[in-house]
């Protein structure tokens, strides 16, 4: 995690994947923790951001003995609009197919990114 800009980054060697994103700004109260939860132990690390109308916590959790990454984030009050997404990733591995949907009525399905952040 990068403090000024907000970017982050998931590497795993089996298979050998790196993912990337950004929140879209600096990021603080960086912490990492390690716990066991219902599907196993596991290390994550939380931190804080400031979108354009409240503060949020953001959490990844990366377990230990499963290929499985939880994603998840807390606002700090109500919104009129919905806030950015998380994770909003920016890099992708090469050999990755994209399914989305277009940001449209009925939300047809797409074999490609939008602009919404979503792989």
């Amino acid at each position: 995690m990068d403090e000024t800009t907000g970017d982050y980054e998931l590497a795993a060697k089996e298979p050998a994947w790196t993912l990337g994103g950004s929140v879209g700004g600096p990021v603080g109260n960086i912490a990492v923790s390690r716990g066991n939860d219902a599907i196993g132990a596991y290390q994550q690390m939380s931190f804080t951001w400031h979108d354009a109308q409240t503060s949020t916590t953001g959490r990844i959790r990366l377990y230990d003995e499963s290929a499985l990454v939880l994603f998840a984030s807390q606002y700090g009050a109500a919104m009129e609009t919905p806030p950015a997404p998380f994770p909003c990733f920016t890099r992708l591995p090469a050999n990755w197919h994209i399914f989305s949907h277009k940001m449209k009525e009925f939300a047809p399905p797409q074999f490609a990114a939008n602009e919404i952040c979503t792989p």
